[in-house]
């Protein structure tokens, strides 16, 4: 089960609860993004020590090709997530290389 938001700027509002497997098109062009609980981010490892950031990625990993097929996936946060301890700041991560 999925919670599907509407994004607004900043803000995130939640307004049901769908089974991803029956979204199909789109709403009305409203701009639509399923959160899942179980969503992993691959290869990135955060840490936050006060206000300071810290990303860890191993560069010798693989996860496959891209979407387009034009590169390899090395990590991702699969989109963007909240900082711990900082949820109103957002990271959207990919890292890859030319195939």
């Amino acid at each position: 089960m999925a919670s599907v938001y509407i994004e607004q700027s900043f803000y995130c509002q939640e307004i049901f609860s769908i089974d991803p497997l029956s979204v199909r098109g789109k709403l009305c062009n409203i701009e639509v993004c399923i959160h899942q609980e179980d969503k992993k981010m691959k290869n990135v490892e955060m840490k936050v020590e006060g206000n300071i950031l810290t990303i860890k990625v191993d560069l010798s990993k693989e996860f496959g090709p891209s979407s387009s097929g034009k590169t390899m996936i090395i990590a991702s946060t699969e989109g963007n997530v909240a900082i711990d301890g900082h949820e109103e700041a957002k990271i959207g991560l990919n890292v890859y290389k030319k195939k």
